[in-house]
């Protein structure tokens, strides 16, 4: 049974929402495509705390796979009545499925496989005029989820590694856990509820398939020989040059965060990329065994960076010991969901550049590979 259930959501949600009429609310189901037809789309809203009716001016928005805000697919124009469920959903759904939206958008403006999903809007009782909020400030929303090959950063972490294209992407944790992206399960029938229809209708949608995550940031080249540099490689978000040592310039918003200006930059970890043109056909495709991150955590920091890449890594494989992951599941190039690295300025005796190391190993049956990355924070 598909529930966010109430007692658990005002818990959730108490902080936030204590004097909200609409926050405490999430997004429950989403559908992009049914029956081959992009036309229908949807997304439905569920009310996790009582009287989450005053949603005027509240905003559905679409992000595109990278993270860039694509535009509103929706403002809302009234409040909603007292019901658990309602929907936003395209002309099609209600002609050719026989429930009526409580809002409706016109087709094409949901992000078909890739990408993410916005709703809500700042303010306390009602959501503030929506000419007064930035609508790509993802941090501004009430709910979002991202799923796909979504390599932009999330609210909700991780991904669904789903997309909601001919079945739909429904919410099923609960608890803390209800308030992320790994919250949702494809689902291959899809049942939209509204308010006009609360009984809802089951639409038979096409078999659930899991979606790995693709190349996002740039590929760095590892250490001689070639014959062995594809079985593990680094990608960093925005990186230029040639070698495995990326750096954030002074002043470049994409990676200095926050007040502090420190830095947080975006990579991920690739398995057995053979074919990558970097490698000029002298890396063959090995049965891979383990993965393993090497060097000392000195502080927070170390431990936090190496924990990033090991739960990314793991969700491919099997973590075996600690800072160690079996691998031997991976198949063919296979890509880690992207993650972020911090690399804070060193402010002893004034102001300096920061500098974070890691490196990885990543071993075969008769084979290893060990891939050096250097992060630079300039100030």
């Amino acid at each position: 049974m598909r529930a966010v259930a109430v007692a658990i959501g005002l818990v959730v949600v108490a902080a936030r929402a204590a004097t909200a009429a609409f926050h405490a609310s999430v997004i429950d189901e989403v559908a992009t495509s049914i029956g081959d037809d992009p036309t229908q789309q949807f997304v439905e809203i569920t009310m996790v705390g009582p009287s989450q009716t005053q949603v005027t001016g509240s905003v559905l928005a679409a992000f595109d796979a990278a993270g860039v805000y694509r535009g509103d697919v929706l403002v809302l124009s009234h409040d909603v009545g007292p019901g658990t469920r309602w929907l936003m959903a395209t002309p099609s759904l209600r002609q050719r499925q026989g429930i009526t939206p409580d809002f409706e958008f016109p087709p094409g403006r949901l992000p078909l496989e890739d990408g993410m999903i916005c709703w809500g809007a700042p303010g306390d009782v009602a959501p503030v005029d929506p000419a007064s909020w930035d609508h790509g400030d993802f941090t501004r929303y009430v709910d979002c989820v991202a799923y796909g090959r979504f390599c932009g950063t999330a609210p909700g972490g991780v991904p669904v590694p789903a997309t909601p294209a001919e079945h739909s992407l429904v919410r099923v944790a609960t608890g803390a856990g209800a308030f992320t992206d790994q919250a949702f399960r494809c689902a291959s029938t899809l049942t939209p509820v509204s308010g006009a229809n609360p009984e809802g209708v089951q639409i038979a949608g096409a078999p659930c398939v899991a979606v790995s995550p693709g190349r996002c940031g740039t590929l760095l080249p590892g250490g001689p020989p070639l014959r062995t540099d594809c079985y593990g490689e680094w990608l960093v978000f925005g990186a230029a040059g040639t070698a495995p040592v990326v750096t954030c310039p002074p002043g470049e918003t994409s990676c200095h965060a926050g007040q502090t200006r420190d830095c947080v930059m975006r990579a991920q970890f690739c398995f057995d990329d053979a074919a990558a043109s970097r490698y000029r056909g002298r890396c063959a495709a090995a049965s891979l065994t383990r993965f393993a991150l090497r060097g000392k955590e000195r502080d927070d920091v170390d431990i936090d960076n190496a924990r990033s890449v090991l739960d990314a890594v793991t969700r491919l494989g099997a973590a075996t010991a600690s800072r160690t992951v079996d691998v031997s599941s991976v198949g063919g190039f296979t890509c880690t969901a992207p993650f972020d690295l911090s690399v804070p300025l060193k402010r002893k005796n004034g102001v300096r550049a920061g500098v974070r190391t890691l490196r990885a190993v990543t071993t075969t049956r008769h084979a290893r590979d060990s891939d050096r990355l250097r992060l630079v924070c300039a100030p």
